[in-house]
């Protein structure tokens, strides 16, 4: 009678083994589909319920059959021991994307050094920086260490200052030129959640200092930027006060 009673449990080690597979393999890049978010939310919920629902297979069968219990909690302090390290890395990382932390195309400087986050894997991140070179680091690094989400924290500020001479072209034309050029030469690495700003800093006489404020994500392009765009900011006003005097 006990052997038929506790012979369905030896299913469940396989059927919570499979549900942690199936989050993992499947159901999680499904919903990467739609967030990031989602399916860190997915996988680490696949994770931690496969880890309570042992806990509560060894305490049912615990009360039906206390030797096949002692012997399941002893092999799953061995299994814990000795995939301690793994699993921790693989609940940090999907804690990390659930979480909206860290997500792939996100910039951020780490121990000093900034890096583009190429994927977020199970147990590891993988930077790309800009030199092109790939560094895996442990998940649980961006716990123990401190880091900035450049992205996310709006850090990468572009500035670029100008002075024009208001008796060649006007201020409305001069912000104008400076806001386009700007914003058309830094489009593909602007942050989306950051508008661009043109303001006035200063006025003498019939000179005028302008600034430009850009929001990017790759906060390293940020110095060689300011200088095409500067570049280029004064030959479209060299062009439009020779249209103006014309």
């Amino acid at each position: 009678m006990l052997a038929e009673a506790a012979a369905p449990s030896y299913l469940w080690p396989a059927i919570l083994l499979g549900f942690l597979v199936v989050a993992r393999a499947f159901l999680g890049p499904l919903a990467d589909l739609l967030s990031t978010r989602l399916g860190g939310v997915v996988r680490l919920g696949g994770a931690l319920s496969s880890a309570a629902g042992s806990t509560l297979l060894i305490f049912n069968i615990y009360q039906q059959h206390q030797p096949l219990a002692f012997i399941l909690a002893a092999s799953a302090i061995v299994l814990l021991a000795a995939c301690f390290k793994p699993f921790k890395l693989m609940v940090v990382g999907d804690a990390l994307k659930a979480a909206g932390v860290l997500r792939e195309g996100d910039y951020v400087v780490l121990d000093g050094q900034t890096a583009r986050i190429s994927e977020v894997a199970a147990t590891h991140t993988e930077l790309t920086t800009p030199d092109l070179r790939k560094i895996l680091v442990p998940n649980d690094l961006f716990l123990s260490e401190r880091f900035a989400n450049m992205t996310k924290s709006g850090a990468g500020v572009l500035t670029v200052r100008i002075t024009v001479d208001g008796r060649r072209i006007s201020l409305a034309d001069a912000k104008l030129v400076l806001m386009k050029t700007g914003t058309d030469l830094a489009k593909s690495e602007m942050a989306p959640n950051r508008a661009p700003e043109v303001r006035v800093e200063k006025v003498e006489g019939d000179y005028a200092t302008l600034r430009l404020t850009l929001y990017l994500i790759n906060p390293a392009k940020a110095d060689s930027l300011a200088s095409h765009i500067m570049e280029r900011v004064y030959m479209k006003l060299a062009e439009v006060a020779k249209e103006a005097l014309a």
